[in-house]
């Protein structure tokens, strides 16, 4: 009774244990630029907020505002949030992430991507080479001291990027004419807004980055001789004359395996193991059934396996789609053969983490935009960027 609540305290503590590491990890997540939601492709808009800095009202405005751009001059915006990159720099990161979805229309370079990095508090703007006329380096930089940074320093992410989005759409179509946002003023074409002059408020603090590797390493110092202990206690049996008993090897135990047993050994469906008494001889079997495998109705053994699976139906955002999957059992000799049409879930249209949205009540339209992905636009690191 002793030994198993010590096994069984064992096991609490290392799921909880495991359970911290977890939390960890996540709350220290870092994106790659392949691991960046591209929103044309989940939603056909334009706002990625991987970082939930951006409230769902903010996020049509800035959706609508790029939308009234890309009809008028075919020019596309993205804009971008995340916590952390994966190691790179946020300008090399921007460069990568612009290029690799292709802002901008083809031969025309005419994209723009805004990137906000913030535990690296810095926000980027890569533009493309059809662009880099109407937007130098240094006007850039402009844009991002006036419009975003002080706006940024309150812990208003949101207004910030709605405003330097406003400010870009308004220099590339020659004036925007989407409404500007409460308290500023967009220039045209030859002139820059004045600066965001912030209200009176109390800062958002800002969290403090979760120190992942402290629990990674008591998990490393704890975890690993539980999980070997572990190891060594499945592998213990214990005789009816209450003797331990002894695993066999590979090679050994095939003395005590029937024909059928070695054949589903071959066909890597059942990994049988067994156990030897020395004191009294006796012996035990036991399986260790793959999960590739499921039981046969015919020969009775752990041998059906999938041999086809085909898609007759694709599924959509409206409808669930259909496949044909085909079962037959590989024990020789056993003819048992299993056809079924399986369901496969409808498409679901992907959001950014931490806001939500619905194509009710949008105030914007895609029907001028290409659906599906962005124009393949790119970029050879034109642009500027902003800490605050």
């Amino acid at each position: 009774m002793i030994r198993f609540l010590r096994w069984q305290t064992a096991r609490v503590l290392a799921l909880a244990l495991l359970g911290w590491v977890f939390a960890g990890a996540a709350g220290a997540r870092a994106e790659a630029v392949a691991g960046v939601t591209n929103p044309k492709e989940a939603r056909d808009a334009w706002v990625s907020d991987m970082a939930g800095v951006i409230s769902d009202d903010t996020e049509r405005q800035i959706n609508a505002v790029i939308d009234n751009l890309d009809a008028r001059t075919s020019a596309e915006i993205a804009v971008v949030t995340i916590r952390r990159t994966d190691g790179e720099t946020p300008k090399d990161f921007a460069t990568a992430l612009f290029n690799r979805w292709g802002i901008g229309k083809k031969g025309k370079d005419n994209g723009i991507l805004v990137l906000l990095v913030l535990d690296a508090r810095r926000v980027e703007v890569e533009t493309g080479y059809g662009v880099e006329g109407d937007l130098p380096d240094s006007r850039v930089g402009g844009i991002l001291q006036a419009q975003a940074v002080p706006r940024f320093r309150q812990g208003d992410y949101g207004g910030g990027l709605l405003a330097v989005t406003r400010q870009l759409a308004s220099i590339l179509g020659g004036g925007s004419p989407a409404p500007p946002s409460p308290g500023t003023t967009s220039g045209g074409a030859g002139r820059s807004a004045p600066p965001y002059r912030p209200p009176l408020r109390f800062p958002r603090p800002e969290p403090e980055p979760y120190p992942w590797h402290l629990p990674l390493g008591v998990a490393v110092l704890l975890l690993g001789p539980l999980i070997a202990y572990a190891v060594w206690r499945s592998n213990i049996r214990h005789c009816d004359c209450g003797k331990r008993m002894r695993r066999l090897t590979e090679e050994q135990d095939d003395a005590y395996l029937s024909r059928d047993q070695k054949t589903e050994e071959d066909l890597g469906a059942v990994d049988w193991r067994a156990w030897r008494c020395d004191a009294c001889q006796k012996h035990r079997i036991e399986p260790r059934r793959s999960w590739r495998f499921s039981d046969c109705p015919g020969c009775k053994r752990h041998t059906v396996k999938v041999q086809s699976s085909t898609v007759i139906r694709q599924p959509t955002y409206e409808r669930t789609g259909l496949r044909r999957v085909v079962r037959t059992c590989r024990f020789p000799g056993c003819k048992h053969r299993d056809v079924e049409n399986e369901v496969i879930p409808k498409r679901v249209r992907s959001t950014s983490s931490g806001s939500s949205w619905s194509s009710s009540g949008s105030d914007w339209s895609s029907s001028s935009s290409s659906s599906g992905s962005f124009g393949g636009g790119s970029s050879g690191g034109g642009g500027a960027g902003a800490s605050w």
